[in-house]
């Protein structure tokens, strides 16, 4: 009889329960969060360029201003249509300096890195798959807000990617909180890979799309890059509630650390760099909106090499050939050594 009720309960049982355990769910429940971190992040560094006015001011041929305005007009400047040489339309309405356009993308850090322990702290005491799964919510639903806030002011648009940063700081901790119970440690390296390339993957998704959604009439265009992203993954956050320190004393003077106003410059400077190289390929160098393809491509590669770097790792770990330290430090070298060649 028992080997009957076992036989009943196994062809109960649905089939891909027999070829998929539940860590094999987390790792894609995992990966598919990750990815939702990101595309949520990415997508204001490329809304942002349709946001922005950047109407050309036409070029006036001829030696006289038939209005006697400056040569470089305004938009309010009468320009007769026989002396206009060229007039690009304007790509959007708000007029931000490049000093305003680094703090709306900073902004989002300035909240992120006021949660990264408490998020720790908070994955330890009430599981990691709800923090994880609320600070992606919460973030996808203060990105469907920001079309309005900014429209109101710049200030409450500023204060809303604050808080999408506060919302998103809990969810790396918490990721790995749940790595650290989830995988064996056979799998560990490949597994951690396979999630943590979701950053990657939600790069390359998050940055071509909001770009096709900028230069598309959906909701008015850049709007659609927050309301469209936000809402797929406002619908999809019940996927992600299956989710199911030693620290070293410094001993020392610490004169080497830069003061406040040196850190501060330098993360700005960071940022701004980093926004600067996509305003240039598009505004200088004439490269479409849609060409966020093209910076997508690395991202494709970094989740390749990486998810395979983890694979051979493991291999090598079962096999006896290398302790699991010697992997890690060996695939951090690598990686470091490589950037900097």
């Amino acid at each position: 009889m028992e080997s009957n009720s076992n036989g009943e309960a196994d062809e109960k049982r649905p089939t891909w329960c027999k070829c998929a355990g539940v860590r094999y769910l987390f790792v894609v429940a995992g990966f598919l969060g990750m990815c939702l971190v990101y595309a949520l992040r990415v997508n204001m560094s490329i809304a942002i360029l349709g946001m922005l006015n950047t109407t050309a001011v036409g070029i006036i041929t001829g030696s006289e201003n038939l209005t006697n305005e400056p040569m470089c007009a305004t938009l309010n400047s009468p320009i007769h249509s026989s002396k206009l040489k060229l007039i690009e339309i304007k790509n959007g309405t708000f007029i931000w300096t490049p000093k305003m356009q680094g703090v709306i993308i900073g902004s989002f850090y300035y909240g992120y890195v006021t949660t990264q322990v408490p998020g720790a702290r908070l994955a330890e005491i009430y599981s990691g798959k709800w923090i994880f799964g609320l600070g992606i919510g919460i973030s996808a639903l203060l990105s469907l807000i920001i079309p309005v806030a900014a429209e109101l002011h710049t200030t409450f648009l500023i204060i809303v990617r604050v808080l999408q940063g506060v919302a998103q700081g809990v969810t790396f901790p918490a990721i790995y909180n749940l790595l650290g119970r989830w995988t064996a440690e056979e799998e560990k390296t490949l597994v951690e890979a396979v999630v943590i390339s979701g950053i990657n993957i939600g790069t390359v998704v998050g940055m071509p799309l909001a770009a096709v959604l900028t230069n598309s009439k959906c909701c008015g265009g850049w709007p659609s890059a927050f309301y469209i992203i936000a809402h797929s993954m406002a619908q999809n956050s019940n996927l992600r509630t299956i989710l199911g320190c030693h620290f070293r004393s410094v001993c020392g003077r610490l004169d080497f650390l830069p003061t406040t106003q040196q850190l501060t410059n330098i993360l700005f400077d960071n940022l701004k760099l980093q926004y600067r190289d996509i305003e240039y390929c598009i505004k200088e160098r004439n490269f479409p909106l849609q060409n966020g393809f093209m910076s997508s491509f690395p991202y494709i590669l970094q989740s390749a090499v990486g998810c395979l770097g983890g694979f051979v790792s493991d291999e090598a770990i079962k096999n006896g050939l290398v302790t699991p330290i010697f992997a890690r430090k060996l695939c951090n070298m690598l990686g470091l050594v490589t950037l900097a060649i």
